[in-house]
């Protein structure tokens, strides 16, 4: 006599490893493959799945994924509701798959990406930086088709043989990692007659993906060893020598290596972005100075302290700031700054 199991599921999309040819309100089907249930006549109707077994005895099931409908009804998609409150912030770029995320801990825990490609179940998982266990379920390719969805470009970090906790490779070990982030590149971006572009046709997506911009590394201001500048290096003259139409961003300023871009990475306190905007973009009020003091009625007080020395700096940024920002202005844009 069959064991059965029956799950009953109030869901719109079911996912589990068995199979079924047809949409019904009862499928029996018998373990060995996947059911995927996309088929939008078929949400509705079917609430119900269940599971059945030729024999007696102990399950395990090794992937059991639930979904609602998903945002334009991709397989494996996003949440409807995050993605368009996503789409409404009208994005321009995703960095993916993220920062810490792309190094772990250590280098056996980094996004290994060539390990959350190709079907769910044959994903190994991998521990994340916040201490749970990752399914991979979004995997490089589920991360390119979110970029997709919102219609908007990947910036593609790539390792570059730092992890979180000091664990890092250079030179003739750091080749390995210099080879998969190639290797990368070709899945997104390669034609179907590449190695990289075939798998990921075979994925399912045909079509190479649009990028223009890729990062080395993440936040590499902390890294300890001191070693970003020559893993920068190494990695971008691989990059420039096959592609050498992207442009190359660095996480940190750099001696060599010559970066398109720099990804400054800040943690400050709201008056100290302040007061990098006000260095940054200080206007030259010296010449200036009294048609300044009239139109925005500066108190003399202020003017003395730039004309004699205290605090010069100080009081710089406190007449630049005023005279590119009046009082109504400073009130409408600036609620945080108390002037």
């Amino acid at each position: 006599m069959r064991a059965r199991v029956l799950f009953l599921l109030d869901l719109m999309i079911v996912t589990a490893l068995v199979a079924v040819t047809r949409c019904a309100n009862y499928s029996d089907v018998f373990a060995g493959d996947q059911i995927n249930f996309v088929d939008a006549d078929c949400y509705a109707r079917m609430t119900r799945a269940r599971i059945c077994f030729e024999h007696p005895g102990t399950i395990s099931l090794q992937l059991v994924s639930l979904f609602q409908h998903t945002f334009n009804n991709r397989p494996n998609g996003n949440r409807i509701d995050l993605m368009r409150m996503m789409a409404a912030m009208k994005p321009h770029f995703l960095r993916l798959p993220g920062g810490n995320y792309l190094e772990g801990d250590t280098i056996k825990e980094r996004f290994n990406w060539k390990e959350t490609i190709g079907p769910l179940v044959d994903r190994p998982t991998h521990r994340s930086p916040w201490n749970y266990q990752s399914t991979d379920g979004l995997g490089l390719l589920e991360f390119l088709e979110w970029c997709e969805d919102l219609k908007i470009e990947p910036v593609l970090a790539v390792y570059a043989g730092y992890s979180l906790k000091g664990e890092h490779v250079v030179d003739k070990e750091l080749e390995p990692y210099v080879q998969d982030a190639l290797d990368e590149i070709e899945y997104v971006t390669g034609d179907v007659n590449t190695k990289w572009g075939a798998v990921r046709a075979k994925d399912g997506h045909p079509e190479p993906f649009p990028l223009h911009y890729i990062e080395i590394g993440n936040e590499d201001e902390f890294d300890k060893s001191k070693s970003y500048d020559a893993r920068f290096a190494q990695i971008a003259k691989a990059v420039r020598a096959n592609y050498p139409q992207y442009k190359l961003i660095a996480t940190t300023p750099v001696k060599i290596g010559n970066p398109d871009v720099i990804d400054d990475h800040y943690y400050k306190l709201p008056e100290e972005f302040f007061d990098m905007f006000l260095r940054e973009n200080l206007v030259h009020v010296a010449e200036g100075l009294p048609n300044v003091s009239r139109r925005f009625g500066f108190h003399d007080g202020r003017l003395r302290m730039l004309q004699h020395g205290r605090r010069p700096e100080r009081a710089k940024q406190k007449l630049a700031f005023e005279w590119r920002y009046p009082p109504r202005l400073r009130a409408c844009c600036f609620p945080m700054r108390a002037c």
